[in-house]
Order: C-alpha cells, then sequence, then structure tokens
C-alpha cells in the first residue's frame, strides 16, 4: 500500500499537472457501438487519436478517447467476440492514466480505470481509483445546474423555484450511458440507463455493454 508521504508526493504532483493547458484541437467521441470485425479496421478508427496525440501530449480528451476505445476492444476480445486485442488492456490503462494525469477530474476516465485495474489484478489501483471517484462525485463543480441560484440579500424575500435539472457533466467527454445499461432479460433488449426505459417486469443492469452483447441482449439503436 502506498505511504502517507508517497501520497502526498503524488497529490503534489497531481496539483501541478492540473495547472497544464492542454493543447489540440477537440477530437470526436469514440463510437463504441460499432464492432471492428479485423484490427485494420480498429486501427483506423482509432487514427484520429493516435495523430491528436502524436500531435500534443497534452491533450487529455485524446487519451481518454483512445483509452475507451483500447478497453472496449480488450473487453470484446476477453467475451470472444473479436479474435485481436489480447494486449488492449493495459494499452487502455496507459492511455487513461495520461488522460488523468492531464486532467485530474476526468469523471470518465477513472470510472473506467477502476474496472480495469480489476480486471489486470491491481487491487490497490482499483480501489484507489474508486476513492477518486468518490470524491469527484461530490465535487459540485463537476455539474452543471447542479445548484438553485442563490436567495437575492436584503429587501423582500423572492423565492425563484429551480427549473427541473439533471446533474449533467460540465464536461461533455463523460457519458454514463458509456457505462451502465438496462437489460430487459424477456425481450433481450439493451437501453443505455439514460434512456427513458419502457415498461419490464424484470431489470438486470450491466456496467459493460459487451458482457450484455456476449449474452443474447441487442443493443437498442435509438433511446424508446
Amino acid at each position: 500500500m502506498r505511504s502517507p508521504v508517497g501520497q502526498a508526493v503524488v497529490l503534489c504532483v497531481v496539483a501541478v499537472v492540473a495547472l497544464a493547458t492542454t493543447a489540440g484541437a477537440a477530437v470526436p467521441p469514440y463510437v463504441d457501438s460499432v464492432i471492428h470485425p479485423t484490427e485494420a479496421e480498429f486501427q483506423q478508427s482509432i487514427a484520429v487519436y493516435q495523430q491528436a496525440v502524436a500531435a500534443s501530449n497534452q491533450d487529455a480528451d485524446a487519451y481518454y478517447w483512445l483509452g475507451v476505445a483500447y478497453w472496449q476492444a480488450s473487453s470484446l476480445n476477453r467475451n470472444g467476440t473479436i479474435s485481436y486485442g489480447a494486449d488492449y488492456l493495459q494499452r487502455a490503462i496507459a492511455a487513461l492514466e495520461r488522460a488523468v494525469t492531464l486532467n485530474p477530474k476526468k469523471i470518465g476516465a477513472w470510472l473506467i480505470l477502476a474496472e480495469a485495474y480489476y480486471t489486470a489484478g491491481d487491487l490497490d489501483k482499483s480501489f484507489d481509483a474508486r476513492d477518486r471517484l468518490n470524491v469527484l462525485s461530490t465535487d459540485l463543480s463537476q455539474y452543471t445546474g447542479a445548484m438553485p441560484p442563490p436567495a437575492p440579500r436584503g429587501g423582500p424575500t423572492v423565492v425563484v423555484p429551480p427549473a427541473p435539472q439533471t446533474l449533467v457533466p460540465a464536461n461533455p467527454a463523460f457519458r454514463a450511458s458509456d457505462f451502465v445499461y438496462a437489460g430487459d432479460p424477456d425481450t433481450k433488449k439493451l437501453y443505455p440507463l439514460s434512456c427513458q426505459l419502457p415498461p419490464m417486469r424484470h431489470l438486470v443492469i450491466f456496467l459493460d455493454k459487451w458482457d450484455a452483447v456476449s449474452r443474447g441482449y441487442t443493443l437498442a439503436q435509438q433511446c424508446p
């Protein structure tokens, strides 16, 4: 386990890195609903992120989406859907670690890292990543529309009811639907948890949609 001194050093390093600016143009999100049957097709799908990190090693989003891509492919390899990607788990971890080094508040990267470390058998790092997630989940600066407007000072009291809002991460690179899915065991349909779910007699929750696909579920192309 890491010593208190070691933890202090790591936190100091993270604090310094957090002050760095992210360079490079914005990269598009990785389309993780597509299964690439060959490694050549997969490599083509991540070329934009590889080019971005080659152009700048300060692009947290490029490292994040590269990590997402490698994590998805490694999951597909483990459940037997694709034949390549046996070594992609470590590539995913390396890319995501770089992403959180550049942006320590990147919740999506920490979420995958917690699962990836556990899959790799590194329980200490997995628990550390989960602890980081717990801290970030209580940081309201990560969200927009999380707090009602402050009450005015002085004069008559005016109550302004807040509009109905959902906590939405300020960073659009984090999407809960990337990670949590609801399955209907009767119809074998799979929906992102962010959808308005149809009526179900039973509900199964999956943290990895490819695990659900390997069990016979079909990913819905759009929310009901």
